[in-house]
């Protein structure tokens, strides 16, 4: 028949084998993480210069890109936009100042 000890001990060992499993899976996972933020912020970088190339592009032939968020409505204009439309930067887009041509045409007056 085992002793309490005997138990104890084995039960120590089993959550000391527990732990390190732990551990190692926590410090594997703590990699990956670090890895795929590294990815990430490289990617971002990335996104970032091919904006700015698109921006210059925009500005050096005079044409510009809008979008439109159908579920929610909103207007997205590039920089270039306004400035062929006449806005300043921080005119809200709607479809009602798109659609308005009054406001559109005097800008190409």
């Amino acid at each position: 028949m085992e002793s309490d000890n005997e138990i104890g001990t084995e039960g120590d060992r089993t959550d000391g084998v527990a732990r390190s499993a732990l551990q190692v899976a926590g410090a594997e996972r703590t990699n990956e993480l670090a890895q795929a933020y590294e990815e990430l912020k490289r990617a971002q970088a990335e996104l970032q210069r091919r904006w700015q190339y698109l921006a210059e592009a925009q500005r050096l032939s005079h044409s510009g890109t809008f979008g439109w968020k159908v579920s929610s409505g909103e207007l997205v204009w590039s920089d270039e936009t306004y400035r062929i439309l006449g806005f300043a930067r921080e005119t809200n887009p709607t479809l009602d100042l798109v659609f308005d041509t009054s406001e559109i045409s005097s800008t190409w007056a």
